[in-house]
């Protein structure tokens, strides 16, 4: 049997830790058909045209990547059409391979380098999606 995946709206009891980025812009919580919160995620609107991306992979979502994969493109991919940015950024922490694959798998290419940009002095990469 072929697990379902959807989206629906954000809601702080998905993931309350990240109530603060999700009031910014739009955001989604990906569950399964056991209703497991797989990823909650969503783009920050600073001003017109700019948006910061922010995304929280949660264990059970590699149950079912290729589904996985489709709710999340699909759901960016909306945003950033219906949104109409000119520029989408995510900084993503340098030590997390799997964070930078994740990214790059959504569109984003690396800018540069934050220098002691993170939690603790750690380094992030500033990724990109220029439209």
């Amino acid at each position: 049997m072929v697990e379902k995946i959807r989206a629906i709206p954000y809601c702080q009891h998905h993931a309350p830790e990240y109530e603060s980025q999700a009031v910014l812009g739009p955001a989604l919580t990906i569950l399964n058909d056991r209703n497991d919160i797989l990823a909650v995620g969503g783009i920050m609107i600073p001003w017109q045209g700019m948006g910061v991306a922010w995304f929280k992979m949660y264990p059970k979502a590699s149950e079912s990547l290729k589904a996985f994969w489709w709710v999340v493109v699909e759901g960016f991919s909306g945003w950033i059409r219906d949104y109409k940015f000119l520029r989408v950024e995510a900084h993503v922490d340098s030590s997390d391979p799997r964070a930078i694959r994740t990214a790059q798998h959504l569109g984003f290419v690396r800018e540069s380098t934050l220098r002691r940009w993170g939690p603790g002095g750690r380094d992030h990469e500033m990724m990109v999606i220029l439209l």
